[in-house]
């Protein structure tokens, strides 16, 4: 119950709590410059990253400063029970909540009509599971970093069709995500490194298949088509009914499931935990992988696969609250058809 209490309270209610809560607890105290210091030279030595002046790096560790404030602030309400995820220092850290926006934004998951004339059917005489990790069962591979580019339309896609060759052929794949990104273009909807959709990626592959990682590596940029050969071909695709029930059953019946979502400002510092997230809606501009579904504390939650890397996160996946329709999850879910 405590789910459908916080997830339904107005946001500016939950800030106003958020803040007189975090006034009554210590560990709400400004940091100190030590602290702030020594958070900022673990985040460059883990994130490798420079900046091209001391006045655009003192303008980052400002800004690094405020998050990591931010972070404490969230994690002393996590400790009372106030809210039900984590924060952490994140390579996303030194970025402000716009700079965060257009990150994701520069994804552009595509809106084009529907061209798959497959739908979903849940079959009546399998059980469902009450809950179900498709990690466990061999049908996810290792967690991937887009980097700078927005192909997560490339990567969720991958992620599905990984699945289903494990599900389907007992196949261990790891499949390109620059094939897609160089090859499936603008007559499949997508545009490289400014984003496209998973369907798009699905319609080229029934076409010409797909090269494995190893063939065809990840240089994070759009560059010519080259694709030699294929190791994976799907004979089409399907859509998931909007309806989150729905995708449930999908998800226990199919396996890892291709899914848009509204990735908003709070998973920039997400750390663990389940996600309930008032600020995000259905502006779908992220692409992502469904691995399974469970329960924890009275909160249902989905499982899902990120392609910011195995630093981020739950060791690259998160948990989001599930039964709400959360940040648009079942709007734009998809799967292929070997």
């Amino acid at each position: 119950m405590r789910a459908k209490i916080i997830f339904n309270m107005n946001p500016q209610l939950i800030l106003l709590i958020s803040v007189i809560s975090c006034l009554m607890v210590t560990a709400c105290q400004a940091l100190t410059d030590d602290e702030v210091t020594r958070e900022w030279n673990t985040f460059l030595e883990k994130t490798k990253k420079s900046y091209k002046s001391p006045v655009e790096a003192s303008r980052r560790l400002a800004i690094f400063k405020e998050n990591l404030q931010d972070i404490e602030n969230h994690n002393a309400l996590f400790e009372q029970g106030k809210v039900t995820y984590k924060k952490a220092v994140t390579k996303f850290t030194d970025l402000t909540k716009e700079e965060f926006s257009q990150y994701i934004n520069k994804s552009k998951l595509s809106q084009r009509p529907k061209q798959s004339k497959n739908m979903f059917k849940a079959n009546p005489n399998l059980t469902v599971a009450g809950e179900i990790d498709w990690r466990n069962y061999g049908a996810v591979t290792y967690v991937k970093d887009q980097g700078q580019c927005g192909s997560c339309w490339s990567f969720s896609a991958t992620g599905s069709m990984e699945g289903q060759a494990a599900l389907v052929e007992g196949r261990q794949l790891v499949l390109s995500e620059q094939n897609l990104i160089d090859c499936a273009l603008e007559e499949y909807g997508n545009d490289g490194c400014n984003g496209g959709s998973m369907d798009g990626a699905f319609e080229y592959v029934t076409f010409y298949g797909i090269d494995s990682e190893e063939d065809y590596p990840y240089l994070e940029y759009q560059y010519y088509c080259r694709q030699q050969g294929s190791v994976f071909g799907i004979s089409s695709y399907a859509d998931v009914e909007q309806d989150e029930y729905t995708l449930q059953l999908a998800v226990a019946q199919i396996g890892p499931i291709s899914v848009g979502i509204d990735a908003t400002n709070e998973l920039q510092n997400y750390g663990s935990g389940i996600l309930i997230d008032q600020t995000c809606g259905e502006q779908i501009n992220h692409g992502v992988l469904v691995v399974g579904y469970g329960s924890e504390g009275g909160n249902d939650y989905w499982i899902i696969k990120n392609s910011w890397g195995q630093n981020w996160g739950e060791q690259g996946y998160f948990r989001l609250i599930r039964g709400y329709s959360a940040c648009g999850i079942n709007l734009m879910a998809s799967y292929p058809i070997v």
